[in-house]
């Protein structure tokens, strides 16, 4: 967590303060604490917490939100997303590999937090629900339509975009259109499963 923030990755007290609580070594048994990227089962990884830190320090989740998590993976953002929105808020968390589900559903369940889990593609989304917040953890080259929809207006979604490597893009629907801010940040991320 020093390190986190000496580099700057983490800047909130909030982020901090769910990091402190989610023991990473729930979610990969292997150099839990490195901060790098590292393969929890064929073609799943759990991302480096510096760039984790910055995806949801960018993403600014609040207390009580809805938030959607897509690509469970390990289960790591979808447990960090519900220590930041506590008891009152809700955390949907989504992946279409049926492997990857079942092993987040474990790992979060070791956590100690609430997290509802969907076997379901990032680009189609959570049929008739709408987010405070969505957190996206695989590339897309373009921004899924389904997700945008999905965001209440003034919600926000953090999402790597582009091919290889792809930029961490905070997206904010407001006045009932869509702002595109990009962070600088660049990143490699598995590709969001059609």
């Amino acid at each position: 967590i020093a390190f986190l923030k000496s580099s700057g990755a983490i800047r909130s007290l909030r982020v901090e303060t769910a990091f402190l609580a989610v023991d990473r070594s729930f979610f990969v048994s292997s150099s839990p604490y490195a901060d790098k990227a590292l393969q929890v089962l064929q073609g799943v990884t759990i991302s480096q917490p510096s760039v984790v830190a910055e995806m949801l320090e960018l993403l600014d989740v609040r207390h009580g939100q809805r938030v959607l998590d897509v690509g469970s993976g390990s289960g790591y953002t979808a447990a960090l997303s519900a220590k930041l929105v506590g008891s009152r808020g809700r955390v949907h968390s989504i992946d279409v590999n049926a492997n990857a589900l079942a092993l987040a559903k474990e790992n979060v369940a070791k956590a100690g937090v609430n997290v509802f889990f969907k076997h379901a593609s990032g680009w189609s989304g959570v049929s008739r629900k709408k987010f405070d917040r969505i957190l996206v953890s695989a590339a897309a080259e373009s921004i899924p339509k389904k997700l945008v929809d999905s965001l209440v207006e003034g919600g926000k979604m953090v999402l790597p975009l582009g091919t290889h490597p792809q930029e961490i893009v905070l997206l904010e629907k407001k006045n009932g259109g869509v702002q595109v801010s990009g962070s600088g940040i660049g990143v490699v991320f598995l590709r969001l499963v059609k």
